[in-house]
């Protein structure tokens, strides 16, 4: 199909997206908007709903009087959300939302005694389960002691940052619908999405199951705007764990980031010593596919790691292939390492503008390494996503932010 035109290839809403917040007595949003094929940004005044009547408002409630910036919850809202100790130890009392708090008993019943039969997935942080509860389906994830996380931190903290993921609402980011703190059983509570994760359904062998072009690329605007919207959030949450594995997909294959929040919890995060063990434990080496040089020397969360992390998924699903591929033995591809590869190959090519480098390794990666299961899109659409990772994947100084990123989704 050539000359077709992306724009019509992937048709874009009017509205890109939006960032609300509360001045004057009046709600403001500012949305990003397409017009002649480029976005701008408006500033669109909207009135204020009523409050709701005081019999409504419930522990689980953030009133509109207590939001600010990206939708937060203030703390004066001590009347609507229980307080939160900052430390957790055996005897403390600890009340977070108490409709979200579920019994470890029904846990067990909801999972067969969390039976190998229910168990949907296994990453670095616990086991995931699917559960019927209630007569709904969920996904329970145990947290394990034995894996990276530092359980005494666990123990401390994890009350007070369920109560801070309680007030972040967003359509690509995982509602929290609970959680169970029991003795040393500490558990989190999602609602089961069908479609897996955008790892499952890339790595499908039936090519009837593989997604297209233009679900890909939604796929992939919708997680960096989940990102965008933790990173733009005050103050910053760092998500510290963005893969394949952790981007879920509902019925519709709306992307929702999971696993956020437990990031702060790891072993490895702000200790340089202990991080540089990553590379030297088996259990973790999925995770280094998506960890940068700095983050393995320093153990340091930042912005910049989640846009490196979103520079090997984008590399994933350009490509099809997997983050890290084992090759017999102890050997180990690491897929964001064809970056550098393919800029060494430059190297030995005459007449290349060093200038204009990260565009020829792009356009190198488009004739080399795209899916091939994959039916036909547009070049200035695939090259232009093969350049976002490259730019996601470089010096940590020289990346570009998640709003740029979310920038390069809205020319489509």
């Amino acid at each position: 199909m050539p000359g077709t035109d992306s724009r019509a290839f992937f048709p874009a809403p009017s509205l890109a997206d939006c960032w609300p917040w509360n001045v004057g007595g009046l709600a403001h949003s500012v949305c990003r908007v397409r017009v002649g094929g480029a976005a701008r940004s408006e500033r669109l005044p909207l009135p204020l709903p009523e409050p709701p009547p005081k019999h409504l408002l419930t522990s689980s409630t953030c009133p509109s009087e207590s939001i600010s910036s990206a939708g937060s919850c203030n703390s004066s809202v001590s009347n609507t959300r229980s307080s939160v100790q900052e430390s957790i130890g055996p005897s403390s009392i600890v009340e977070v939302s108490k409709q979200l708090e579920w019994n470890f008993n029904e846990l067990v019943h909801g999972t067969n005694n969390f039976s190998p039969s229910l168990l949907i997935g296994e990453g670095g942080f616990g086991c995931v389960y699917k559960a019927t509860l209630r007569n709904t389906e969920y996904a329970v994830k145990r947290l394990k002691q034995d894996s990276e996380l530092e359980w005494s931190t666990v123990k401390k903290s994890f009350l007070t940052e369920i109560e801070k993921l309680t007030c972040l609402r967003h359509p690509n980011i995982i509602d929290l619908a609970g959680y169970c703190a029991h003795g040393e059983e500490y558990c989190l509570i999602y609602l089961y999405l069908p479609n897996g994760s955008l790892e499952d359904r890339l790595n499908v062998k039936d090519s009837f199951q593989t997604l297209s072009w233009q679900k890909r690329v939604s796929i992939l605007q919708g997680s960096a705007c989940g990102i965008q919207f933790l990173h733009t959030y005050q103050p910053t949450i760092i998500h510290g764990d963005v893969k394949s594995s952790n981007i879920l997909l509902d019925q519709a294959l709306t992307p929702k980031l999971g696993d956020f929040g437990l990031a702060r919890f790891s072993r490895y995060a702000n200790d340089a010593g202990k991080s540089r063990t990553l590379a030297r434990t088996s259990t973790v080496r999925g995770t280094l596919a998506y960890l940068p040089d700095e983050y393995v020397k320093m153990g340091k969360l930042t912005r910049e790691l989640d846009t490196y992390s979103f520079g090997v998924v984008l590399l994933e699903v350009l490509t099809g292939r997997k983050a890290m591929e084992c090759q017999g033995g102890s050997q180990t591809k690491y897929l964001k390492d064809l970056v550098k590869k393919e800029e060494s190959d430059l190297e030995d090519e005459a007449g290349i503008d060093k200038g204009n480098k990260l565009s020829h390794v792009a356009a190198r990666i488009c004739q080399r390494h795209l899916d091939h299961r994959v039916g036909y899109c547009p070049a200035d659409i695939t090259k232009e996503l093969c350049l976002l990772a490259c730019r996601c994947l470089e010096r940590q100084k020289k990346r570009p932010n998640m709003v740029e990123v979310m920038d390069v989704f809205i020319i489509f």
